[in-house]
């Protein structure tokens, strides 16, 4: 799994020198940007190379020079809609895997071949963990990263789920508009579940708690929940600016950054 700060490191080589100056062909800081590359798209970073997805082609890119590794494209006319495919991918040790409405596919990162896909409506980000990868469809699936089966499914309601947070021993989602946090079992297990009474965003998970941002007055006012993993219990709460749709707390060794 992509650490924390490999994740923030990678926008990087991208987008050097954009904060004092613009990302122009001009300008004060044109000598800081060691690299460009015409895709949009989140990048992932996992060893000496980039994956972003840009609409309907995934491309793997040196994070030294920008080198075109392998790209991967798709017709739109697979898809029941347009921009299916999902821009934020994740990856492992061996894998690239590209959520869609239509399902999870899982590519090699070597060559971006098609290893395995699941055909299933996704309704949120994958998340990979341990062997495994979790996303969202009509329940949670826990899907075996080396084969692409289905471990378990878990029912958890809900048409917006946020981006499940992981552990080697647990995963956690919230439903945005209803405010519901559950926290799973690695067997599927169905371990809590918090009600926050306010729209929730992404959790993060460290050292045993589940931080979730929460929206009671969305756009004026926030609030900050910190939950004990084994039982959902409340270590505190404190008030914050109403949080964006798609906020996860970023969690360090003393303090809690949200923005």
């Amino acid at each position: 799994m992509v650490s924390r700060r490999s994740a923030l490191q990678s926008v990087g080589p991208l987008l050097a020198g954009v904060g004092a100056g613009c990302l122009g062909s001009g300008g004060p800081d044109a000598d800081r940007i060691r690299w460009r590359k015409s895709v949009r798209g989140a990048p992932a970073l996992a060893g000496d190379d980039l994956y972003v997805l840009d609409r309907l082609t995934v491309f793997a890119l040196s994070s030294a020079d920008g080198t075109e590794r392998w790209t991967v494209g798709y017709d739109e006319d697979q898809f029941d809609r347009r921009l299916c495919l999902r821009d934020d991918v994740v990856v492992d040790a061996g894998r690239l895997y590209v959520p869609a409405c239509d399902g999870l596919r899982a590519l090699s990162r070597s060559d971006g071949a098609q290893v395995w896909s699941v055909d299933a409506p996704l309704r949120s980000a994958a998340a990979v963990e341990s062997g495994r990868v979790y996303v969202k469809s009509d329940a949670l699936l826990a899907i075996d990263a080396e084969t692409g089966s289905v471990d378990w499914r878990a029912p958890v309601g809900g048409e917006r789920l946020t981006s499940p947070a992981t552990t080697p021993n647990a995963v956690v989602v919230t439903d945005r508009p209803e405010g519901v946090v559950t926290a799973f079992d690695a067997d599927g297990g169905r371990r809590w579940t918090h009600r926050t009474d306010a729209e929730t965003r992404s959790p993060a998970v460290r050292d045993g708690t589940v931080y979730v941002a929460t929206a009671p007055d969305p756009g004026r006012a926030g609030r900050l929940i910190a939950l004990d993993l084994s039982d959902g219990a409340v270590q505190w709460a404190v008030d914050t600016p109403s949080p964006r749709r798609g906020t996860r707390p970023v969690v360090g060794e003393e303090s809690v950054y949200l923005g």
